[in-house]
C-alpha cells in the first residue's frame, strides 16, 4: 500500500516537473549545449587535434576510456603490443598521447639531449605531490640531477665489492632452507624474501628476516593493493571529475600497513644512523650521509631508502621469470649448468669478476630480461615540441616508447616469443644460431636511456648473476607445477607485475 501510494506520487511528481514551462526552459538547451559540445570535441579531436594524423583506435582518439580499460585490465602491455601489429610504429592511445615503438623514437625520447636541445620532461604519472625528494619522482631536471649526482656513488664498479658479503650470506641462507623441502615450495615467495633481505643489507644494513622466520614482511603484504592503487589513481588523472576519489579506494588494510612500513623504515634508518661509526661495511645509505646537504633530511633518506628496497623486490620477478624459463628449457638449463659447474670447484670460489667471462650465462640473464621486461610500459614524457623519430609532436602532447612491444617485435628480434638465449652470443660461438643475425640489439634497453635509466643497473645484474650462478651450482632445479603456469598468459600489471606462482625442488648436488 505504501510502496503503491509512493509510486503514484513519484510519476504525478515527474509528469508535473515535465509539463512545467520553467523546467523545459532550462533542460532542453541544456541538453542542446551540451550535444553541441560533445559533437564539436569530437569533431577538432578526430581532425583537428595535433596528433590527430596518428592511427590508433577511435575510442583512444576522442575520450580516455580505451586507456582507461587497457591499464585496469592488467595486461596493458600486450594490448598496447597488439596495438602496434594493427596500426603501426606510432599508435595513439589517448587523446593526447601517442606511443612508439622503433628503437629511434626510444632515442630521441629519453637520451639526455645535446646542449641547447629541449628536454622531454616526465609526465605526472608517478606524481608525488609538492615535494619531490626521491630519484624516481623527482620531476625537475636540475633537482633531479643533483639527487642523482650523490645516489649515483653507491652503484659504481668499486662498490660492488662492498655488497658481495650480504649476498652471499642471504644467499647461503636461501640454499640451506630450500634444500629441506622435499615436496617442493613456493620459489616465487621464496625469491621476493631473498631479494627483500638482500635489499635491506644493501640499503641500511637492515635484515627483513622474511627467510629466517619463513614469512612475508608487511611490505610485500601490500605491495599488490599498493600497486593496483597506483594505477587507478594515474587512470583517474585523466577523468578529473572523478579524480578525487581515488584516495577512498586503496583498502583500510593496505594503507594502515603503508603507514606502518614508513614508520618502520623511519626507524630502520634511525637504528641505522646510531650505528654509522661502527659500521665497517658500507651500504647505499653510507653514500648519502657522506654528502652535507642530504645527509641532514631525513625525508630524503627516507623516502630514497624505500625506493631502493622496493627497486629489489621488484628485480625478484626478473629472477623469477629466469628460473621459470630455464625449468621450462633443459637445454638452456644443462648449458648453463655446465659452463657453471666446469669452471668452479665450490660455491665460495664463485666470484662476479669471473662470472663476467661466461657467454651463456650473459645469454640467460638478456633473453630473460627481453622475454620478461620489468617497466614494460612507456614512461610517458611531455614534449618540449620536437621531433620523435621523424615525426613532430607538439609541445604539450604525452609520448612514450613501449619496450615490450619493441622486445616482443618480429621486426626487431626473431621469434619474438620464444626463449632463445642463443641469439645473445658472439657469432663465433658453439651454440650461437645463424637465424638471430638479423636481431636489433639496439632495440634492447632493459634499464633505460639517458639521464633518468635505471640507477641500480650494476647491482642488478650482480644479483642476477651470484644468484643464478650459485643456485645452479648447486642445485639441480624441477618445476613442480609445470603445465599449470604460462608466465605471459598468468601476469597481470597493475604498475608493478604480478606475477603467478612458481613452485619448485631443488635437489642438492652431492658429486660432481
Amino acid at each position: 500500500m505504501f510502496l503503491s501510494s509512493f509510486d503514484t506520487i513519484s510519476l504525478r511528481d515527474q509528469v508535473i516537473f515535465w509539463e512545467s514551462d520553467s523546467n523545459r526552459s532550462w533542460l532542453l538547451p541544456g541538453i542542446f549545449l551540451a550535444s553541441l559540445y560533445a559533437i564539436l570535441r569530437c569533431t577538432y579531436l578526430l581532425w583537428f587535434h595535433p596528433l590527430s594524423r596518428f592511427p590508433g583506435p577511435r575510442l583512444a582518439a576522442i575520450s580516455n576510456t580505451w586507456y582507461a580499460y587497457a591499464w585496469l585490465s592488467g595486461k596493458y602491455p600486450f594490448i598496447t603490443a597488439k596495438a602496434f601489429e594493427k596500426y603501426g610504429d606510432v599508435v595513439r592511445i589517448a587523446p593526447n598521447e601517442v606511443i612508439f615503438i622503433t628503437p629511434q623514437a626510444y632515442h630521441d625520447i629519453y637520451s639526455t639531449p645535446k646542449p641547447g636541445r629541449p628536454v622531454f620532461l616526465k609526465s605526472d604519472m608517478h606524481d608525488e605531490g609538492k615535494i619531490h625528494t626521491s630519484v624516481f619522482s623527482e620531476r625537475d631536471p636540475e633537482k633531479h640531477r643533483a639527487i642523482r649526482r650523490v645516489l649515483d656513488g653507491a652503484f659504481k664498479v668499486g662498490m660492488l665489492k662492498q655488497y658481495q658479503p650480504y649476498i652471499d650470506q642471504h644467499l647461503a641462507k636461501f640454499a640451506n632452507k630450500v634444500e629441506g623441502f622435499q615436496k617442493g615450495f613456493n620459489l616465487t615467495e621464496w625469491l621476493e624474501w631473498l631479494y627483500l633481505d638482500i635489499g635491506g643489507s644493501v640499503t641500511f644494513n637492515h635484515d627483513y628476516d622474511c627467510m629466517v622466520e619463513g614469512r612475508d614482511d608487511p611490505l610485500l603484504e601490500t605491495m599488490s593493493d599498493v600497486g593496483w592503487w597506483m594505477t587507478v589513481r594515474f587512470v583517474m588523472l585523466r577523468f578529473p571529475l572523478f579524480y578525487p576519489l581515488h584516495v577512498f579506494l586503496l583498502p583500510i588494510k593496505a594503507l594502515l600497513s603503508y603507514r606502518n612500513i614508513l614508520r618502520s623504515t623511519d626507524l630502520a634508518i634511525t637504528r641505522r644512523l646510531e650505528r654509522s661509526k661502527e659500521l665497517q661495511d658500507r651500504d647505499y645509505l653510507s653514500v648519502a650521509l657522506d654528502d652535507e646537504q642530504f645527509s641532514q633530511s631525513r625525508d630524503f633518506l627516507t623516502k630514497n631508502a624505500s625506493i631502493f628496497v622496493f627497486g629489489h623486490v621488484e628485480s625478484s620477478a626478473v629472477i623469477t621469470a629466469a628460473f621459470y624459463f630455464l625449468m621450462n628449457n633443459p637445454v638452456s638449463f644443462q648449458r648453463l649448468t655446465r659452463e657453471i659447474r666446469s669452471e668452479f670447484s665450490s660455491s665460495d670460489s664463485i666470484t662476479d669478476e669471473a662470472l663476467r667471462q661466461f657467454p651463456w650465462l650473459d645469454a640467460v640473464i638478456n633473453e630473460t630480461m627481453r622475454l620478461h621486461t620489468n617497466v614494460p610500459y612507456g614512461l610517458p614524457r611531455i614534449s618540449p615540441g620536437a621531433s620523435v623519430d621523424g615525426d613532430y609532436i607538439s609541445k604539450g602532447c604525452v609520448v612514450s616508447s613501449s619496450a615490450f612491444a619493441t622486445t616482443h617485435s618480429s621486426r626487431y628480434f626473431a621469434k619474438p616469443w620464444e626463449y632463445r638465449p642463443e641469439r645473445w652470443l658472439p657469432s663465433t660461438h658453439e651454440y650461437y644460431e645463424e637465424v638471430f643475425s638479423s636481431d636489433d640489439r639496439k632495440a634492447f634497453r632493459p634499464f633505460g636511456l639517458g639521464a633518468r635509466k635505471c640507477i641500480g643497473q650494476s647491482v642488478a645484474m650482480l644479483m642476477m648473476r651470484m644468484v643464478l650462478a650459485k643456485l645452479c651450482f648447486e642445485f639441480d632445479l624441477e618445476m613442480t607445477n609445470k603445465g599449470e603456469v604460462e608466465w605471459n598468459r598468468d601476469l597481470r600489471l597493475f604498475s608493478l607485475w604480478r606475477k603467478p606462482t612458481v613452485r619448485a625442488r631443488f635437489h642438492r648436488i652431492t658429486q660432481r
